[in-house]
Parts: structure tokens; C-alpha cells; sequence
């Protein structure tokens, strides 16, 4: 191994100043630095003595786990959305079935049967019925009102009040 001439009169001198250097030959000096620069580097990748990386069955098995938690993630995403929108249908044709018993109460009183106008739905997919019924008995200054609100032709909401001759 060739060490230049100035770096071998500065292990000499320093081996006369510290005695135990003096059994340290430039060659083994030479390793035992390379050693420790080996070993920095190592710790600075976060490597143990003798690692050399991962390895691929490492790296698939946290691909895999990675790919299982993202894709629970977005089905768990998927389901709340839709169960969101199937509640928000649901609080839609309800309100539209109160609003349509008052709208109904406030009409002016018709003799039975009857169907009461009915309010406009936020989307052409709901449909609101209202009919009123007279009630079997003496009185006939009161009938029985029933909404029904319908999504896409399914039945969300069915609401029964009465409705006074004043």
C-alpha cells in the first residue's frame, strides 16, 4: 500500500509522541479506519453489524399490509357514502311528509275525499301524495290525512294526521 511521504513522517511522529501507536502499521491503521467509516455509514442507513439491507420477503410482507390497510380504508369510505346518502333520502322524504301534513292543514277544508295539493319536490325522484279520508261516525267535520313520500317509487316516508272543519 503506498501512503504518501508526508502522511508516513506524521504517523512517525505521532507514534514518538504516543507510544502505543508505535505498534500500528500504517497498513493496519489504514483498515482499522476504513472499519470505523464503515461502521458510521452503516449506523447512518440504520443498519445493524452484519446487515446488508432488507430483504424482498421483508419488503413484499410491508407492501402487503400497506395494500390491506388502504384498501379496508377505502371500502370503510365507500360504505359510509352510501349509507350517507340512503340517510339523507330519508331525512328528505320526512321533512317533505311534515311539510306536506301542514301545507294539508292549512288548505281550506274540502268534504272527503279529497286529495290536498301537494308541495314540489327538491328532485323530480320523489313524489308526494296526499289524500284525505273521511272518518267513519258522526262527525263529518274531520277527515284523516295521509302523505306518502316515495323515492324512485319506493315508499320512504308514510305519515297519518287529522284534519278539522273549523
Amino acid at each position: 500500500m503506498y501512503i504518501r511521504p508526508q502522511l508516513k513522517q506524521n504517523l512517525n511522529d505521532c507514534s514518538e509522541a504516543r507510544p502505543d501507536l508505535r505498534r500500528l502499521s500504517p497498513h493496519h491503521l489504514s483498515s482499522k479506519v476504513r472499519r470505523m467509516l464503515g461502521a458510521v455509514a452503516d449506523r447512518g442507513r440504520g443498519l445493524r453489524k452484519g446487515e446488508n439491507g432488507l430483504a424482498l420477503v421483508e419488503v413484499l410482507i410491508a407492501v402487503s399490509i400497506l395494500t390491506i390497510a388502504i384498501t379496508t380504508y377505502i371500502s370503510a369510505f365507500s360504505t359510509s357514502a352510501i349509507a350517507i346518502g340512503r340517510e339523507d333520502r330519508r331525512v328528505t322524504a320526512k321533512v317533505l311528509a311534515v311539510s306536506q301534513i301542514h301545507h294539508t292543514r292549512a288548505q281550506a277544508y274540502q268534504t272527503a275525499p279529497v286529495a290536498y295539493p301537494t308541495l314540489t319536490p327538491p328532485s323530480p325522484k320523489f313524489t308526494v301524495t296526499s289524500n284525505a279520508t273521511a272518518i267513519a261516525g258522526k262527525d263529518d267535520n274531520i277527515q284523516q290525512i295521509t302523505v306518502t313520500v316515495q323515492f324512485n317509487g319506493r315508499t320512504l316516508s308514510l305519515l297519518e294526521d287529522f284534519k278539522v272543519d273549523r
